[in-house]
């Protein structure tokens, strides 16, 4: 028998089917002509290609196909994302407590990063602790740079006084 033969059969075969009995019988019987072979997990070396935008992983009788695709919600909660990490780098270089409520102004060079960042206000107030959240820098407030994917923005903090 020819392996080109078993090789061509493999590619063609429904996959589901042949690893069923495989793992049924324990083999699957390859029958070419008056020849035949018993394809066993020791001959096989089985391989999971992912598709385009996905990326696989096995190990026994275990899959997972996980979807890699950015789609732009998922870039936009990125942003916010790397927007709570910037302000709360800023809360420690500042050595705020932990528990102090803030004040945030926002001030960047793209109105695409403002409405990204907009329908995540309350989150971001949520994860920093924060009562007033602006988009533009606070008043009498140093502002700090920082880069948020390709975008600069500065980001200007303080402690809120008297605000629950």
């Amino acid at each position: 028998m020819k392996m080109s033969d078993v090789k061509t059969y493999l590619k063609t075969v429904d996959s589901t089917l042949f690893l069923k009995e495989l793992k049924e019988n324990g083999k699957v019987t390859f029958t070419d002509g008056d020849e035949s072979i018993d394809l066993t997990p020791d001959l096989l070396e089985f391989k999971i290609k992912a598709k385009p935008g996905y990326v696989s992983a096995s190990e026994e009788d275990i899959v997972v196909i996980l979807n890699t695709e950015l789609t732009q919600a998922l870039i936009n909660e990125g942003l916010a994302r790397d927007l709570v990490r910037i302000i709360q780098d800023l809360r420690k270089t500042m050595k705020y407590n932990f528990t102090d409520r803030i004040k945030v102004g926002l001030e960047m060079d793209s109105d695409d990063l403002a409405k990204s960042l907009f329908p995540f206000a309350k989150y971001i107030k949520s994860e920093t602790l924060c009562d007033s959240l602006s988009f533009e820098c606070l008043e009498d407030e140093p502002s700090y740079f920082a880069q948020i994917g390709d975008f600069n923005i500065f980001v200007s903090i303080t402690k809120s006084r008297g605000m629950i």
